[in-house]
């Protein structure tokens, strides 16, 4: 959905001003991704199922991803003066999908990791936080590291934690603090 905004959103400023197409295309990725908080304050105060919901806050946050990887390609199009349309697909879609493949991956062996330290002896509360804390800045620089969206791979970490938090919340685990 962002690239096909940033697509109309890019021609249409290039169309009706004078602004160059690279240049339209910073402004197009920049300005039409949607976030979050935005989804949010629309939404806010009306009676939406619970699944609709998540879904939005899902969606937004892939859209703000999306839209800062568009943003990068556009930029080096400015800069460059010239865009490889192949090339520039093929690096999305290595990026994206790289980046959710990773955080996927990633989450399923901290949340496995995560389940096991639980019913451990072992299991503090600290211990908890601490991996909450270090796992998006851990995966967010391993994804670059490995040339994909950190951006995705951690937003697909945190929506498969939230999703198992969510569930693990009637468990009654032991914790010393």
């Amino acid at each position: 959905m962002v690239l096909l905004a940033l697509i109309v959103s890019g021609f249409s400023i290039h169309l009706l001003t004078d602004v160059s197409l690279p240049l339209a295309f910073i402004i197009g990725s920049i300005s039409t991704p949607t976030d979050a908080t935005a989804s949010e304050a629309v939404t806010n105060g009306l009676r939406m199922p619970r699944r609709v919901m998540s879904a939005l806050r899902a969606e937004s946050l892939f859209n703000d991803a999306s839209g800062i990887i568009l943003l990068n390609m556009s930029l080096l199009w400015f800069a460059n003066g010239y865009i490889n349309y192949g090339q520039t697909i093929q690096d999305f879609c290595i990026s994206s999908i790289g980046g959710a493949v990773l955080g996927f991956a990633v989450a399923w062996v901290i949340i496995i990791f995560r389940q096991t330290l639980v019913r451990s002896r072992f299991n503090s509360l600290n211990a908890q936080n601490l991996i909450y804390i270090l796992t998006p800045l851990a995966l967010y620089a391993l994804a670059e590291h490995l040339q994909v969206s950190g951006i995705i791979a951690v937003v697909v970490a945190g929506l498969l934690h939230n999703a198992e938090s969510q569930q693990s919340l009637l468990l009654n685990s032991r914790q010393v603090h």
